[in-house]
This record gives structure tokens, C-alpha cells and sequence, in this order.
């Protein structure tokens, strides 16, 4: 896949004949990313990281070309089968702080009118409406008699995410094995913890529910 990405910095890969995709830092961080906040943009795991933004594109187009991330929405990536359609929105607008506190508002505190949400928020009318207007035109909230709403069920999509998320977990374990990457996998009350014990040991945290910490 072509990224339009600069000949400077194809020397920093490990030619893949000679090792593993997943003996790669970078990438196994960057999976890590997405695993917890899918949906992500090049730019946007480029800020979360601190990799550049021409390392970063170079490691996505080698994991997209391999099968272990996918497009959920154009330019954005995610593990294979983690966001299901219906919930591409969703994830989509998670990347917004703005959206995602809009959100976490609405789920924890239930319906809400403009001057509840503003207060606490810094945001001018103008603002808050702007993005209260987006997460409308997604389907994500509706509005009725000054009081807007979320428009899905966070438990069904708790109890969906923890599977995916778990098996997503349990592919990454089989494919790192036929690729003869050492990984061990533990597990937290809320989160995966996998050890990667080759070449420099680092360790993953792979939450139950993408976005825990608006969603779980």
C-alpha cells in the first residue's frame, strides 16, 4: 500500500525476511493504540506515541499489508474485525476530546440540557453546539425538548467489545507463536497484560472495552 512515505525512513525497519513484524517496538506499541483507542488517524498515533509521522505511516503499511491492523474508516486503523460497523461513528468521535467529554457526560449523567453540559467544559455556546450538531449527524445523540441523549446501549457494546477485545488478544498470542515471538499473557480485573520477552522485553495493556476509560 502506498503511503507516500519518504526514502529517509525505510532504514530505521528490520528488513522483514530477517524477523518477526511483531519483534518491532514501534509496531507492538502502535497495536497496543489501537487496541485501546481504535479509529485512530497516522497523525493522531503519531502525537499518542511521540513516533514521527512518516515512522508511523511506514509501520502502518507494513501491518495493513500483513493483515494485522485494517481501515475502519478512511485513513483510520484498527486490529481486524474490532470496530464493527455500527460502531465506526462511535469511535470515530471518541477521537474529539470535545465529542468524547460530551459523551462521558451523557452516559454517566444521563440527559442533559446545553447549560449542564457547558458547565465545567470552558466551551462557548458556539463551540459546544458545533460539536453537539456533529454527534447528531452521526446518530451517536438526539435532541428532544432542549434535552439531548445518547443514542446507544453502552452495555451491549461492553459486553460485545470485551469478546472482540478477547479474541483479538488471543489472535495476537497464535500469530506472535507461528512467528516465534515470546509473548505471556496475564490478566488484570480490567485489562490484558502481555509481556513480549524477545529481543527487549516491553509490556502491553490491552483494556476489556476500547476507550475504557469513557466506555468501560
Amino acid at each position: 500500500m502506498e503511503m507516500g512515505i519518504s526514502p529517509r525512513f525505510r532504514p530505521e525497519v528490520i528488513p522483514e525476511e530477517e524477523v518477526s513484524l511483531l519483534y518491532s517496538p514501534r509496531r507492538l506499541k502502535t497495536i497496543e493504540y489501537l487496541a485501546n483507542r481504535p479509529c485512530a488517524t497516522a497523525s493522531e498515533i503519531s502525537k499518542e506515541t511521540g513516533f514521527s509521522p512518516g515512522s508511523v505511516r511506514w509501520h502502518l503499511s507494513q501491518m495493513l499489508d500483513n493483515l494485522l491492523l485494517e481501515e475502519c474508516a478512511p485513513r483510520r486503523y484498527a486490529p481486524p474485525n474490532m470496530v464493527p460497523y455500527e460502531w465506526t461513528a462511535l469511535f470515530v468521535a471518541l477521537h474529539s476530546k470535545t465529542e468524547a467529554e460530551i459523551l462521558d457526560n451523557l452516559i454517566k449523567k444521563g440527559s442533559m440540557k446545553v447549560r449542564e453540559l457547558r458547565r465545567g467544559m470552558s466551551l462557548s455556546s458556539a463551540n459546544l453546539s458545533y460539536h453537539l450538531k456533529k454527534l447528531v449527524d452521526f446518530g451517536l445523540i438526539h435532541r428532544d425538548e432542549g434535552y439531548y441523549t445518547v443514542d446507544f446501549n453502552v452495555l451491549d457494546i461492553q459486553e460485545k467489545a470485551a469478546e472482540i477485545v478477547g479474541s483479538f488478544v488471543a489472535n495476537l498470542l497464535l500469530k506472535a507463536r507461528m512467528q516465534g515471538v515470546s509473548m505471556e499473557m496475564e490478566r488484570s480485573p480490567h485489562a490484558f497484560i502481555i509481556t513480549v520477552k524477545d529481543r527487549a522485553e516491553m509490556n502491553m495493556k490491552i483494556y476489556d472495552v476500547p476507550f475504557h476509560e469513557i466506555l468501560g
